[in-house]
This record gives structure tokens, sequence and C-alpha cells, in this order.
């Protein structure tokens, strides 16, 4: 009998020991599991706190950064607003502001399979981790770059397949912005330089098409004394009055001196808003993107005291700058409108066919399972 006794209280010490052991074993897996660090982060700057339709997308941007919806707010803000991304060397790099790049600009891109449209409508298509976003109210969003793949429509499968593993997705690449689209918040890329800019010099829209508050960009081609001609790629040249430049920079401007030092020579890449179009006149605006309010918690009264004596300086300058009509055109611009709307090159007949975007953006939607391209 007390043979029996000592074996079932073996047995029971057995069976607690396993017990203990499978709930220590169980505990440690899940320690470990919730240490896993979202980012791996080093001494440089650490990445901006991602937004939700980042969040939405995170899947397409594993090669900069792995993280788990529970960890995502674990992200730091930098002091200048400035959002940080990991590039696949494993470098810490601000992302460039869409509205900020211009046609023909070099970036370092990271190929992301996982977001290959190879069989789209419009032709395969390759994305890219281009280290480019979009602040919107304060928050980021990621904007990948798009290229097409060259070839001809009705390319066989195998072909396509052939083409993109060319195209290496294990390291950093130079690409080329090919267009830029802020209103859909999105842009192309292609593997030369010569390939955007002709690519650019190619696209001609029609300038009918364009409406006021639509955002564009564009390269300055002439300045003259009252502003500067813009070519948004259109089949129409815009004008950046020279009140419009004294507004943005809050001086006076001295004419095509003014506004060369002001940032506007030939060839300068600018982000413009269509202001008027009406009788084959194009005018823009320069589009300013949006800022977080800074709270200014001190006053400094010396500064004030020397704004107000630079503002004394510069009341004579701006009295009779404002006495100048703005708005009015005069005969000199009146004749060069005519000659721009005399060129040739500029009264290109207009094609109605708006390139390939029959609705390519809700087909890359679909495709990748995302809010917003």
């Amino acid at each position: 009998m007390m043979k029996y006794c000592h074996l079932g209280a073996l047995a029971c010490a057995m069976i607690l020991l396993r017990t203990a052991e499978g709930f220590v074993c169980k505990s440690a897996l899940l320690k470990k599991s919730v240490a896993v660090p979202t980012f791996q982060h080093n001494h440089q700057q650490p990445p901006h706190h991602y937004s939700r339709s980042t969040r939405r997308r995170i899947g397409c941007t594993s090669l900069t950064a792995t993280a788990t919806s529970n960890d995502v707010s674990d992200s730091k803000k930098s002091k200048s607003g400035e959002c940080y991304y990991k590039r696949i060397d494993g470098s810490w790099k601000p992302r460039k502001e869409l509205s900020s790049l211009f046609v023909g600009e070099r970036l370092f891109a990271t190929r992301l399979p996982k977001c290959d449209l190879l069989d789209g409508k419009t032709g395969p298509k390759l994305f890219f981790e281009c280290g480019v976003g979009k602040k919107t109210r304060g928050e980021w969003s990621i904007v990948n770059g798009m290229l097409r793949i060259p070839g001809k429509r009705g390319m066989k499968p195998s072909v396509i397949r052939k083409k993109a593993k060319k195209i290496p997705n294990d390291s950093l690449i130079e690409v080329y912005v090919s267009k830029i689209r802020l209103d859909h918040g999105s842009f192309e890329v292609c593997l030369s330089r010569e390939e955007a800019l002709s690519s650019y010099k190619k696209e001609k829209v029609s300038a009918s098409k364009l409406m006021p508050g639509e955002q564009l960009s564009g390269v300055v081609r002439d300045v003259r004394p009252y502003g500067v001609f813009v070519d948004v790629g259109a089949n129409r040249k815009g004008l950046i009055h020279i009140s419009t430049v004294a507004k943005s920079q809050d001086c006076y401007i001295n004419k095509e001196e003014g506004l060369k030092s002001a940032g506007f020579a030939r060839g300068s890449p600018v982000q413009v808003v269509v202001l008027n179009n009406e009788k084959k006149r194009l005018e823009f605006d320069l589009y300013v993107p949006e800022e977080e309010p800074i709270p200014d918690e001190s006053s400094d009264e010396t500064t004030t005291i020397e704004l107000k004596s630079e503002e004394d300086e510069e009341a004579l300058a701006w009295g009779a700058y404002n006495n100048e009509p703005t708005k009015e055109i005069s005969t000199v611009e009146a004749d060069m409108w005519a000659a721009y709307a005399a060129n040739e090159s500029n009264n290109a007949e207009e094609d109605d066919d708006d390139d390939d975007y029959y609705d390519e953006d809700e087909d890359i939607e679909d495709a990748l399972g995302i809010g917003s391209y």
C-alpha cells in the first residue's frame, strides 16, 4: 500500500513539474516576442512617427523599416520636424518633400518587389523606395516612385519578368525623376537622366486643360522685367508676375536682376499653382507647401526695433513700387503675350487624349491594396 502511495506522489510531482516548466517556457516566449524592437535604431537620427496611411503601406516598405502595428507609435519625431528613413545600406536619411522634386533629379532608390505591377492595364510597372514623402497637416506619408518597364504593348509575361529581373532589389540604384503629379501625390522615375528630360520634353499636355488651383512643377525658361515664363510641360508657357515674387519674398524686386537673385534664373525649378487661364494667357502663382506654425514664446525688443527701422528704410521703395499697376498688362507685356501665342511651338494642336492616365490611380490602389497612391 505504501508502495502505491509513493508512486502516486511521484506521478503528481512529475505532472506539476512539467506544468511549471511549460508555464516558464511559455512566459519566456511571450517576453521574447514582446521584446522585439520596432526599428533597428543606431546612433543617427530616429525615424518620424508614421501616419495611418503609412501603416497600411508598411508591407511595401519592409526594406526600410520593419514594424508591428502595436509598436509603430514608438518612433520619434526629429526636432526639425523632418521624416527619416533607413536606407538599405544602413544609414538614416531625411525624406524629401514631393513638392521639392524636379524633373531630371537624381535619387538613390531600392526596388520594392512586393509592389510590382507587371500586369497593369497601361503596361508593367515597378515601384521604388526613393526617400520621398508628402507632409499633410503635420503628418508624413511615404510616396514611392513608379517606373514603367519599356517595351511594346502586349509583351509576353516571360519577357516582362526577364526585364524586371535585370533591376536588382538588394542594393541602391540611381533613378531620375521623369514626371511629377502633385495633384495625385505621385511621381515617376526612369534609369537615365537623358530619358527623363526627353520624356519631359515630349509629353506636352493641352494648356486649356489646366484648371485654376492645380499644382504643377516647372522650369523657368525666360526672365523678363515684369516676371518669368515657366514651362510646366504644356503647349504654352505661363507667367509668374514680378508682383507675385515680391509678395512671396516680402521685398522689392528690381526687374531681371532681382528675379535672378530671388532664385528665378533661367533653368531654375519652381513649383507653381495655376492662377488664371483665359484667352491663351496662362498665369501662375507660387506654390507654398503647408507648414506647422511655430509658436513664438519669447519676444526680443531689440529685434523689433531693428525691424521697425528697416521697414522705415524700405517704405519709400515700397511706396513707389505699390503705385505701379500690378494687375494691368502693359503694351510691352501684351506684345510679349502675342509673340508667345503666335509661336508655332506654343500653339501646337491640342490633343484631347490625356496620355495614358485613363484612371490609373484606382488601378494601382486596387493592385497594392492601399487607400491612396
